[in-house]
């Protein structure tokens, strides 16, 4: 199973077509997703608060905009 991290904030609409695209890829890759808001945390806050969302999938971080393309090369490249 491959682990995820999606970083966003709430009321975010990239953040939740985000987890749309990675819902619609659970079957193909199955994964384990951690969603993490910046808001809980400063320190995530000053790191991510200018490109939520921004998915870790593996060894790979996508900042936004990315697509559901991108999320599943991502995925590929985690699954090998």
């Amino acid at each position: 199973m491959i682990a995820v991290t999606l970083y966003t904030k709430p009321d975010c609409d990239l953040c939740r077509h985000a987890r749309d695209a990675l819902d619609s890829l659970a079957a193909e890759f199955p994964h384990q997703l951690a969603e993490v808001s910046i808001l809980d945390d400063p320190a995530l806050f000053e790191r991510y608060k200018d490109l939520i969302p921004v998915a870790l999938i593996g060894g790979a971080r996508l900042v936004a905009p990315f697509s559901r393309l991108d999320l599943r090369a991502a995925m590929k490249l985690a699954s090998q």
